[in-house]
């Protein structure tokens, strides 16, 4: 026996400290003696720190005594100096009491009874101290210490609800989790159930609020993935779309309208989020509103201004135009009775008169070619050179939709042929662009000038030589005088993948490396000081001018410059700091040589590297006057941070269209929200609509499907389907359909989900007490021999595989031909004396799809191949719903093969990250709400094998790196949730 006394439930007693309430935890002892009574004592090693009641007593055999550890804090401080884990120590003895002198278990305890060495005194010096509570948590949280943090609400009674605990200054865990932009904090607060409408004690605000105003996109989307009101708060000024709206955080405001939070929703002053963009300024935040049905016409509480009053106070003509163009009433009085033109008048901002007038409706009239209606407007008033939202003339409307009749009108009454819009662009450039032939011929007999440049150079003629327009071209070279009589149609093309991967300055690269994180690799340059770029090979050039030949225009698709040298390395013997961007002066003469559409950038760049990226574009655009240079971001989102370099170039593309996923495309949330925002960045003129990426990176056509489940495939939209996406953009209703069906959710497993706690991701055992229990079970040498998983696939196996599934053979003839292949597996491992066995894994066809076979919310196509890299193609699961386990899947093979050997038999699994990031995932839910429900289903597979007496298992995640977001800044976030998936399979079982 070495000891008399218990401790329960554990030897470390929790103190919990507060402001103004008494610190104190308690202990339980219990006397382990069947027959004997027990004394004790517990002594402090600091006694000014602590009190013990009751420091000493007896008790009874069996039965326990719960003592109260009271903690002193020093003078003027509100915190232990040493948190949450105290190094103070405490001596516990104890003694056999003498049953005669023992008549109640309340009879004092003597001194000498522990001082007595007749007597055997047991001493126990392991009670521990750790300190919870709110003032804890606020200085952990403010350190960022994760593990404590975790600790210390483990170790809190629930119904203290520490997490949502608040500090002096009112701010909640949440709110200061968000004040320092730290994701992985909210998220590992959000395991606690918070409450996330606690509002900061003094602002109000909630923590989506707080963190709308910061522009923490991701924190909010954690935020309200655990169903945190999108709308404001009782308590708060603003509401989280006002804040985002007004200062101009596109991602966080996008986050919040796919919540379906009210757009039109009022703060306390009456004030709409489009009022709070407009006076911020932020259009690409009003467009995107505006996209989701703002109300242009809004009066707030306190002035009665509109959105349009207070764009025209601010003289912001592009916000103007905005508005107008979204069907703003500029006849509205505020509470002083003035219009918006009246707010233009006092202010000076004289650029908005015509806006505001009349000579908007004069171009409305114009493009309808309703010629009665635009002589009325003339004679009332109208400014005949007045500009519309895009700062086009009426003759550049009437030009541009070719309005031969309303141009003819507009010239006898006046108008100026050659007035230029912003862009340096006549009525003549819009014709000739439009393939209007017969407004050309007008306007060049009434006075156009043919040689008008706009502001980067371009001649009408240019246009028409690059668009292919040979009548229109020998027009314009003729003065007018030769007639067109058919309008020439223009295709437009817009680059949707990159075809060409060049190699560097040498013969060579070293190393294979993927395309952002994509399954094709590409062949890494290297490069130095002294590299000479010239063409490796003409065949783009070749294929170009062949197809041409043929009459197809087709998009010449290259890899940047900027791009193909960042993602380049020094050359050997180069010292690694080199910077490659230095080398841009060189590259750019080879892509000057030949480009029409399509170059890319990385997603990701810094400033030095936007800068780089500048120079590049301007450059290649100054050299290719008339020709369409468009910039992709391959997969992700362009950075706010971004923004402004990319609208300083002539041509953005918008990608609404999903190319890596098979997700049939959401009107409301992929069109209008993206493609109506990039608008008011960067001009309608300016914006293309294509896929984000290469369609290489899904499946080829959903008609080579027949077989696939009819719900599923309504939802779904391969290489084929996109493409008419891109061009019709279908697919809303089928979204509304996928949305409410039963087969994506499952109220359990979100249940399941929703539930996980701290402990679901930490081991109720050290590594020492895991180690010894191993090798008590397992016995095995200090440096044991295994093998890592699969035996060779062979072609008897495969047929086997095969058979079985065109039903051409039973399934006890398969489980015969699979358990003969685990035997022979076996015994080749027993002959080389492996310690611990595996089964070889015959029965799998792949480490993701076997898995993904025997869950539900996983479907399979049958030809839906997707390039991984060369030759090699690989036909990756698709997630479409909530996933579970409905029934073991590896226990009956696992066990067989143990039934064959005496020897350790691994239970082989894979991982939950390795399956998300080798699946084609639902696009619906946060993906780490979707890797949690792949962990939930491991872990009961890992429970299964456990009980079915397997004692090793090994759970492969090969892939943890693959889905790392392109964006370092999202780095963390994504490792903390794939940590915490790993964990979640194995921490849950006793053993």
């Amino acid at each position: 026996m070495d000891r008399l006394i218990s401790l329960e439930p554990s030897n470390t007693v929790i103190i919990r400290i507060e402001p103004g309430q008494k610190c104190y935890g308690q202990i339980t002892l219990r006397n382990v003696m069947y027959t004997m009574p027990v004394a004790f004592r517990l002594q402090p090693m600091n006694k000014t720190r602590y009190t013990i009641l009751p420091h000493s007593g007896i008790i009874l055999p069996l039965t326990t005594i719960t003592l109260e550890i009271i903690y002193h804090l020093p003078p003027n401080t509100t915190l232990p100096n040493r948190f949450p884990h105290s190094n103070d120590s405490f001596i516990l003895q104890s003694v056999v009491a003498p049953g005669a002198a023992v008549k109640t278990p309340s009879d004092s305890v003597p001194t000498e009874w522990f001082t007595n060495k007749k007597k055997q005194v047991y001493s126990d010096s392991g009670i521990k101290i750790m300190f919870v509570g709110s003032q804890i948590l606020t200085q952990l949280i403010t350190n960022g210490y994760m593990d404590e943090i975790r600790e210390v609400l483990e170790k809190s009674d629930p119904a203290w609800k520490l997490a949502d605990s608040v500090n002096s200054d009112g701010q909640s865990l949440l709110h200061l989790a968000i004040a320092q932009g730290r994701p992985d904090l909210v998220q590992l607060l959000l395991e606690f159930k918070p409450d996330t409408e606690t509002g900061h004690v003094r602002s109000g605000s909630s923590p989506v609020e707080a963190a709308a105003a910061s522009g923490e996109a991701l924190i909010v989307e954690l935020l309200l993935a655990h169903k945190a009101s999108p709308e404001r708060s009782k308590s708060s000024t603003w509401g989280p779309i006002h804040l985002a709206a007004g200062n101009g955080h596109v991602d966080v405001l996008r986050h919040l309208l796919l919540k379906r939070a009210n757009v039109n929703a009022l703060t306390k002053d009456g004030n709409t989020a489009l009022h709070m963009a407009v006076e911020g300024r932020r259009r690409d935040c009003a467009r995107l509103l505006l996209a989701n049905a703002a109300i242009t016409d809004t009066r707030n509480a306190t002035y009665g201004d509109t959105p349009l009053h207070i764009a025209s106070s601010l003289g912001d003509e592009q916000m103007v135009k905005l508005l107008l163009h979204k069907g703003a009433n500029k006849d509205i009085r505020n509470k002083s009775g003035k219009t918006a033109y009246d707010h233009a008048a006092e202010n000076g901002h004289t650029k908005l008169f015509d806006a505001l007038r009349l000579g908007d409706n004069l171009c409305v009239s114009v493009r309808k070619g309703e010629l009665r209606k635009t002589l009325r407007l003339l004679e009332n008033g109208a400014l005949i050179n007045g500009r519309d939202q895009n700062g086009w003339t009426a003759l550049h409307r009437a030009a541009f939709k070719g309005r031969v009749d309303v141009s003819r009108a507009l010239i006898e009454k006046g108008v100026d042929v050659n007035g230029r819009d912003e862009e340096g662009y006549t009525a003549l450039h819009c014709a000739v662009e439009a393939g209007q032939s017969d407004v050309i011929e007008l306007l060049v007999k009434k006075g156009a000038e043919i040689e008008a440049r706009t502001n980067k150079g371009v001649t009408a003629l240019q246009i028409a030589e690059a668009l292919q327009y040979s009548g229109i071209t020998r027009l314009l070279v003729h003065g007018g005088g030769s007639h067109v009589n058919r309008k020439e149609d223009m295709m437009s093309f817009v680059g949707r993948e990159m075809v060409v991967k060049k190699k560097g300055g040498r013969s060579g690269g070293v190393r294979r490396s993927s395309f952002d994180r994509s399954a094709p690799h590409f062949i890494v340059p290297e490069l130095g000081p002294d590299v000479k770029f010239s063409y490796g090979s003409h065949k783009a050039v070749n294929e170009y001018k062949e197809a041409k030949a043929l009459g197809v225009d087709t998009v010449p698709l290259l890899v940047g410059p900027v791009t193909y040298l960042l993602f380049s390395k020094p050359a050997k013997g180069v010292e690694k700091t080199f910077p490659l961007l230095s080398l841009l002066d060189k590259i750019l003469p080879i892509y000057k040589c030949f480009m029409d559409h399509g170059l890319m950038s990385p997603p990701d760049l810094e400033s030095h590297q936007l800068g780089a990226f500048t120079k590049a574009y301007a450059g290649l655009e100054s050299s290719l006057s008339g020709f369409n240079v468009l910039i992709e971001t391959y997969f992700a989102d362009v950075p706010e941070a971004a923004y402004k370099t990319l609208t300083s170039l002539s041509g953005v593309t918008g990608f609404v269209v999903d190319g890596r996923n098979i997700w049939a495309n959401d009107l409301e949330a992929s069109l209008l929200v993206t493609l109506q925002s990039l608008e008011g960045i960067v001009g309608k003129d300016k914006l293309a609509v294509s896929t984000p990426s290469s369609l290489l990176h899904t499946a080829i056509d959903l008609v080579n499907e027949p077989k696939l489940d009819k719900e599923i495939k309504s939802w779904l939209a391969f290489a084929a389907q996109k493409v008419v996406e891109v061009n019709a953009l279908a697919g809303e209703k089928d979204e509304a359909s996928r949305k409410s069906s039963p087969r994506v959710n499952n109220e359990a497993v979100q249940k399941a989900v929703a539930a996980l706690k701290g402990s679901d991701h930490r081991r109720a055992t050290n590594v020492s007490a895991r180690l010894d229990a191993q090798q008590k079970k397992l016995n095995l040498p200090i440096l044991p021999t295994t093998t890592i998983g699969s035996f060779p696939q062979t072609i008897e196996l495969r047929r086997v595989r095969r058979e079985y599934k065109a039903k051409k053979i039973s399934e006890e003839e398969y489980i015969k031909s699979i358990k003969e292949e685990i035997n022979n597996v076996v015994k080749l491992q027993e002959e080389l004396d492996i310690n611990v066995l595996v089964h070889g894994e015959p029965e799998r066809n792949d480490m993701v799809e076997y898995f993904g076979e025997q869950l539900s919310g996983f479907a399979f196509t049958a030809n839906g191949w997707v390039q991984s890299y060369g030759s090699r193609c690989v036909k990756p699961p698709i997630i479409y719903g909530d996933v579970s386990r409905p029934k073991p899947m590896t226990v009956f093979w696992s066990t067989a093969a143990q039934s064959m050997t005496k020897r350790p038999m691994k239970g082989m699994l894979t991982r939950p990250v390795t399956i998300l990031n080798w699946s084609l995932v639902r696009n619906d839910q946060p993906r780490f709400e979707t890797c949690y429900q792949i962990a939930l289903a491991i872990k009961d597979e890992v429970e299964d094998l456990e009980k079915a007496g397997i004692t090793v298992i090994e759970i492969d995640e090969a892939a943890l790196r693959e889905g790392l977001p392109l964006r370092k800044a999202e780095h963390a976030f994504y490792l903390d949730w794939t940590v915490h998936s790993f964990r979640i399979t194995n921490v849950g079982y006793p053993r």
